[in-house]
């Protein structure tokens, strides 16, 4: 499947449903997609404003398979780490 997450900003999407739309579309998808940083970014800031963490196992997992120092990393990271 491929995922366009260019246009993915906090505007477009309706808070509880991006969030939950978010978990789904994110788990298991290309983590070297184009965008997928941005999207990473709507995620968080929706989630810390709607105090949901991400606790889904497989998007757990999926969010601790990023490495290095990428936008994208560094927000998957952060999203393990908020509570």
């Amino acid at each position: 499947m491929d995922l366009d997450y260019t246009y993915a900003t906090p505007s477009t999407l309706s808070s509880v449903d991006g969030v939950a739309s978010l978990s789904l579309s994110t788990s298991g998808g290309d983590r070297t997609q184009r965008g997928i940083g941005k999207l990473l970014e709507v995620f968080r800031d929706e989630s810390l404003r709607l105090r949901r963490p991400v606790t889904d196992p497989a998007l757990r997992a999926w969010l601790a398979e990023f490495r290095g120092s990428s936008a994208a990393a560094r927000t998957a990271r952060a999203l393990l780490a908020d509570d």
